[in-house]
Parts: structure tokens; sequence; C-alpha cells
């Protein structure tokens, strides 16, 4: 994405923070994420304590923070910095929306391997305030993230 963007990693993002970003951007689904907040405040502050518990510094923490609170905030995110920004490309790409950044064989591709997996009505059962049936698939990130964070 960043590539799209003309932005070089390491020179205009961290591209190990856009990372943790990503992967745990929809933390706050989990029940172990979830604090009864909006999703994406709950698994940014989730994300904090896990990414401090394991040594990242609090500007780096405070990165994936923004980028994870932010992931729905459109004319926001952008305006937080690159790794907020791209944090909010992927999960907009994922959706299936917002993809002029990227060829249109990449985005059918995309929206091919996840839309037809159920991922939107999962996102439109979130976004109804409906968490407590959405624990992340055990296969996924959060998942496995939210396993480690207990140990």
């Amino acid at each position: 994405m960043g590539t799209y963007r003309g932005l070089v990693p390491e020179r205009d993002y961290d591209p190990e923070l856009l990372f943790f970003a990503c992967v745990l951007h929809d933390i706050g689904l989990t029940e172990d994420a979830n604090k009864a907040q909006s999703f994406e405040v709950d698994g940014a502050e989730f994300a904090a304590e896990f990414l401090t518990r394991r040594g990242l510094g609090a500007a780096q923490v405070d990165t994936v923070w923004r980028a994870i609170a932010l992931n729905t905030s459109l004319g926001i995110a952008e305006r937080r910095g690159a790794v907020c920004a791209l944090t909010l490309a992927g999960v907009t790409a994922d959706l299936g929306v917002a993809t002029t950044f990227m060829p249109d064989a990449t985005a059918a591709a995309i929206h091919s391997a996840y839309l037809a997996n159920g991922w939107t009505p999962r996102w439109r059962c979130a976004r109804k305030g409906l968490r407590t049936a959405l624990q992340a698939p055990e296969e996924g990130a959060p998942h496995l993230v939210a396993i480690e964070a207990r140990r």
C-alpha cells in the first residue's frame, strides 16, 4: 500500500509498526479485548498493553494505538501519520472499498479471498454493536494474539 503512495519503508514509516497495527486492528472484537468501549478503542488498548509487555517503546506503542483506534475513521486517520493512513487503507480494502491506490487485479484478489468468506457480514454485525457474538475465528491473527497475551 505504501508503495502505491510513494512511501518508503523505514524512511516514511516503520514497517513493523504497520504490521502490528494491521494484524491487531480487529483485536477489539475478541472476548479478551472487549471492555465495553468501541471495538477500535478496546483493540487499541489491548494492543498497547500487549506490545508494551513485549518491550516496544512508548512512542512505538502510541503509533500502533492511534492506527488501531482510528482504523475506521475516514478523514482523521489519513492526517495522523503514515502508519494510521496505511492501516486505514488496508482496512478499507478489506471491506471492498477505497481501493484506487492498487491495481484492479490486486483489489479483485483481495475481495475474492475475504469478502467471499463472509467477512463483510461480520463487520456489519460489529458496527451494530453485536460484539459478543463476534469472536475472532480461531485461525485468525486476533485470536492467536489473544491466546499469546494470556500467557
